[in-house]
């Protein structure tokens, strides 16, 4: 009996263990995105393409307007924006609501970054947790991603970014 017992405690414990790795994975680590084929709008319904920034540093942050940490951290963002301005530096923000949540969100705010509406579900392209931020260099790779919010405008931050525009 004590040997069943162990063995079931094992199996919870393995079970636990895959569980939480899974999780990690899917809520703790950005996923690839093939950026240059999403679907994107602006806030006028214009159709849009990522490829417009080839050659520019990006910080391109996928938001919700529901999202508490996207919104403590939008401040910092704009900081960090007005910091690179001269360093040829874009911050987009884009976000898969309607379009009248977003219109919404911008007639309410004024942030200086580039917003605009995925026409596919953020979780169709993998991401299940919000802020999720990738830092793009001029050659179009990720130099990082940031799951969660973050200080955009901490001068450290503010260094690495600017360091990839050399």
């Amino acid at each position: 009996m004590n040997r069943r017992r162990l063995l079931l405690n094992l199996s919870l414990v393995l079970v636990a263990v895959v569980a939480g790795i899974a999780l990690y994975y899917r809520y703790r680590v950005p996923p690839e995105i093939a950026f240059g084929k999403l679907a994107l709008q602006t806030p006028a319904g214009q159709p849009q393409s990522l490829n417009q920034y080839a050659g520019k540093v990006v910080v391109l942050n996928f938001w919700a307007s529901w999202c508490a940490d996207c919104l403590r951290e939008m401040p910092s963002m704009a900081y960090a924006q007005q910091q690179l301005a001269a360093d040829n530096v874009e911050f987009v923000c884009i976000t898969d609501e309607t379009p009248e949540k977003l219109d919404l969100f911008l007639s309410r705010n004024q942030y200086p970054f580039t917003f605009y509406r995925s026409l596919t579900a953020h979780k169709s392209n993998g991401i299940h947790a919000l802020p999720c931020t990738y830092v793009i260099d001029r050659s179009g790779k990720v130099a990082y991603s940031v799951m969660g919010s973050t200080a955009w405008d901490d001068p450290e931050q503010v260094k690495r970014i600017r360091a990839l525009t050399r």
